[in-house]
């Protein structure tokens, strides 16, 4: 885990997390509280299915997963497992919700409208889309891309 560092803008602690090639961040069904944005690396969003894994989406540098930890308390909905070695600011959902506070309620309205529709998308992709979407050109077998590893 890289140290905390103090962001000169704010000059509060901002909490990064490193996570080497093929280790899981979460999985499918944790608890969550907070977001993550990539700072640096690439993470896969991922569903397990009796027959194996199935990728949603792959996330790059300035991007964010685990968003609806932010908005809601529902579990997660996908495993995240970085690609490459990857390093995430972890987002509390407190901090989160805390600068939200001063915010418009129409803002506040239209973010829980987001996250509830967000919620009911039910899709996830074969693995011959996953790599047209994404631009992959991946020759392994369903999900063996990357060595999964749990701590």
């Amino acid at each position: 885990m890289a140290p905390d560092r103090v962001d000169r803008a704010s000059g509060k602690v901002v909490n990064r997390k490193f996570f080497s090639t093929g280790q899981e961040i979460f999985v499918e069904g944790d608890p969550s509280d907070h977001a993550f944005f990539v700072q640096n690396g690439a993470v896969l969003l991922s569903a397990r299915t009796p027959s194996g894994i199935i990728p949603h989406s792959t996330v790059r540098e300035k991007q964010v997963f685990g968003e609806m930890a932010l908005l809601d308390e529902k579990r997660r909905a996908f495993t995240a497992t970085a690609i490459i070695d990857t390093t995430c600011i972890i987002i509390m959902r407190q901090e989160f919700k805390s600068k939200l506070e001063n915010t418009d309620p129409l803002v506040k309205a239209l973010l829980r409208g987001l996250a509830r529709n967000l919620s009911q998308i039910d899709y996830t992709p074969t693995w011959d889309e996953f790599k047209r979407r994404e631009n992959l050109d991946l020759e392994a077998d369903k999900g063996a891309e990357v060595e999964v590893r749990r701590e």
